[in-house]
């Protein structure tokens, strides 16, 4: 604020909840005026008492359409810079403009009018100073990335083993549709069981089990093809592994 001719006066920021134009007419010059305030006639395009884009749109209330409620309040005394806020209700008013851009129409100042004088000059964005000019601070935390869960499959699956062929070990990955008992072995090509690697109750979404080529016994079996055998919720599925020495 640079130039006033009253005392202290307490001013809050209110959402304005209309779109409003900015005209090209100025505010008068003259030095009876501050250098301004002396008004000039309107042009289209400007926000007045009534309109919100002179002269085709008006305020459904005169004098603006904003929020009753006071985003924030400060006093405002001699000629200076003023900062209001942070408020939670100011942090709530930029969340909704991020949200709804469209509406995004601003504050405005409101001060006690019941007095005389009241005039107070504020720099605008087109002040020839650029400190001078209003401006918006935003401080946020970046949020923390979310883990998303894998889905949860449609069917019971049982993923090739990797690698394969393999030397000393091997991933089976495999995913169930729904949570229950689930049997995974390994056999040979004969159907003897090896190894038996889960048979446990498990939830349902995406595991992995590990096979190190050896039996139930942990002695290393031979070189050859063997079969990987998946049984859960009455249904089975099998794949082939091939251990290489």
């Amino acid at each position: 604020m640079d130039r006033t001719v009253d005392p202290a006066q307490d001013t809050q920021l209110h959402r304005v909840l209309s779109d409003w134009g900015e005209g090209t007419s100025g505010a008068g010059g003259d030095p009876l005026h501050m250098g301004g305030g002396g008004g000039s006639p309107a042009t289209a395009g400007d926000a007045t008492w009534l309109h919100t884009f002179f002269d085709t749109s008006f305020w459904a209330n005169p004098g603006g359409d904003f929020s009753s409620t006071a985003s924030a309040a400060r006093s405002v005394d001699q000629p200076g810079f003023y900062t209001w806020g942070s408020t939670p209700q100011m942090v709530a008013d930029v969340q909704s403009w991020l949200d709804d851009p469209p509406h995004a129409f601003g504050w405005l100042l409101l001060t006690d009018e019941s007095s005389f004088p009241t005039a107070k000059r504020y720099d605008s964005r087109e002040s020839a100073t650029p400190a001078f000019r209003p401006a918006l601070t935003l401080e946020f935390t970046r949020a923390a990335t979310a883990v998303l869960e894998p889905p949860v499959p449609g069917r019971l699956r049982l993923e090739p083993g990797f690698p394969n062929p393999f030397n000393p070990q091997t991933t089976i990955a495999y995913s169930l549709p729904q949570a229950g008992r689930v049997e995974l072995t390994v056999r040979t090509a004969r159907g003897d069981r090896v190894a038996t690697l889960v048979d446990r109750v498990l939830p349902a979404g995406g595991h992995a089990a590990l096979w190190n080529g050896r039996d139930a016994a942990g002695a290393r079996v031979a070189s050859g093809v063997y079969v990987v055998r998946l049984s859960a919720g009455g249904e089975v599925r099998t794949g082939r592994l091939v251990l290489v020495k």
